[in-house]
């Protein structure tokens, strides 16, 4: 018999998904300009890759027996970046925006007087994201089907999984910065820029080899290099600097610290955190009076 606790909480996980899921194509802009800037991405490295090409220039590593060597180098070599930017785009503008667009129309601060926990009001805002994904991760399959690289066999399991522990992981740092943000258009515009900013330092656009191998290595380090070179492995087939059950346990890792952190900064109100230190103080008066 299931227990009566358990099916009011999946109850209340289930309005709450629904909720959050309105609250997301509320504003069709959002998804339509986290996928346009995957597609835009797409659509920038296939010309760069064209113009090597019209200049006579091939791509480093390219095969000579290749129709288009500097096309399809160039291009397959940056689809893993392409597929990470389109990712955490999704994770980090998906979730913060609506977020902060409830707690900026007073959606929150009515939920926060009912029962409902804070981690199901943050677990609540992520299928929006994996719709996205799963959209992002077709396209980037079907664009790399058309240059000759389409994932074939395990490596099918291995992109749905780390496809899958991406999104986790951006979403994490995408609900810590909604947790705490009190306006939808700041919080929209630091969630846009910072893909962008995280993709260049994991040779998203700029190749490592000419920076010293203490820097290179400091990189490699990073959660956007993890994404990027795991993702490149799932759709072309890259060698990746870690093995690729590494990486999913550092995103793995990396994701419950976050929801951890995010869960504990997560205020209903935009005046909760000014609130408090009052009432403490109030308390405070009351035991000593």
């Amino acid at each position: 018999m299931t227990n009566p606790v358990d099916r009011a909480h999946r109850r209340r996980l289930r309005v709450m998904s629904a909720m959050a899921f309105r609250e997301s194509v509320r504003d069709p802009m959002i998804g339509l300009s986290i996928v346009s800037l995957f597609v835009i991405y797409l659509v920038v490295i296939a010309g760069i890759g064209a113009m090597l090409t019209a200049s006579g220039t091939e791509a480093p590593g390219a095969d000579p027996a290749d129709a288009d060597p500097a096309v399809v180098h160039f291009f397959t070599d940056h689809l893993g970046a392409a597929l990470g930017l389109g990712l955490m785009g999704a994770g980090l503008l998906g979730v913060s925006v609506p977020l902060v667009g409830m707690r900026q129309r007073g959606l929150l601060r009515l939920l926060g007087t009912t029962p409902l926990p804070r981690v199901t009001v943050l677990i609540a805002s992520m299928p929006f994201v994996f719709v996205l994904g799963a959209v992002e991760v077709v396209i980037a399959v079907v664009a790399g089907t058309a240059a000759g690289v389409a994932p074939t066999g395990p490596r099918i399991g291995e992109l749905i999984v780390t496809a899958a522990l991406v999104l986790l992981v951006t979403t994490s740092f995408g609900l810590l910065l909604g947790s705490r943000g009190s306006r939808v258009e700041s919080t929209q515009g630091i969630a846009a820029m910072l893909p962008i900013v995280l993709i260049v330092p994991s040779e998203g656009i700029f190749p490592l080899t000419g920076l010293p191998d203490w820097l290179a290595a400091g990189i490699h380090a990073l959660p956007n290099a993890w994404i990027i070179e795991s993702l490149g492995h799932g759709i072309t087939g890259q060698e990746t600097s870690l093995p690729l059950p590494v990486y999913w346990a550092l995103m793995a890792g990396t994701t419950a610290v976050v929801l951890v952190v995010a869960a504990r900064a997560f205020s209903w109100d935009q005046g909760e955190a000014r609130s408090r230190p009052a009432a403490t103080t109030h308390r405070k008066v009351l035991t000593h009076a």
